[in-house]
């Protein structure tokens, strides 16, 4: 082969004829065998993606239907009453939002084990969730209740502070586990 075949090549032309050191060839090799990657992952992304848009949508529709003199009137709120139910809806907004953090940090701590602790955390929502529903009724039913429902918007918010400070304090880079330990 002439020298001047190989250069109009190129690099092409120098692969083919000087092999990878040999720590590479493993790796060449492993990288040559390894399957394409499908399409699915565009169809979760669109999924992903879809989903949002209708919680935006959601939240959209939901403030011009507060909005609208029918839903005042229907329901009798004040100002101040649908002042209150945008905030809660703000904060059901705030609780889609806050999953793929949670994920997020399920999987980086988690690790192998992801599929236990997402289920841990999530039980953890449950629990707080199910408390807020006995504790509405007693805020309701207090003297201290305003008859503008803004209690159960701050107890739905100090839940997501909680869950903010609580955070601050999770190691993502730091498994639960170590390499080789088992979950029992």
């Amino acid at each position: 082969m002439n020298s001047s075949s190989a250069r109009s090549r190129g690099l092409a032309g120098f692969l083919d004829y000087a092999p990878p050191p040999h720590h590479l060839r493993s790796a060449r090799h492993e990288l040559m065998s390894t399957p394409c990657p499908t399409r699915v992952r565009y169809a979760l992304l669109g999924v992903a993606t879809a989903n949002a848009f209708l919680l935006y949508l959601d939240r959209i529709c939901m403030t011009t239907i507060v909005h609208s003199q029918s839903f005042t009137r229907d329901f009798g709120l004040s100002d101040g009453q649908v002042g209150n139910v945008l905030a809660c809806g703000i904060v059901a907004f705030a609780t889609d939002s806050a999953g793929p953090a949670i994920w997020a940090i399920s999987q980086d701590i988690g690790r192998a084990h992801t599929a236990a602790t997402m289920p841990w955390s999530n039980m953890w929502g449950n629990l707080g969730a199910s408390a807020v529903a006995k504790w509405i009724p007693l805020a309701l039913a207090s003297p201290l209740h305003r008859a503008d429902w803004s209690e159960v918007f701050w107890m739905c918010a100090s839940g997501f502070i909680v869950l903010a400070i609580v955070i601050l304090f999770v190691d993502s880079t730091r498994p639960l586990l170590r390499e080789g330990q088992n979950m029992v």
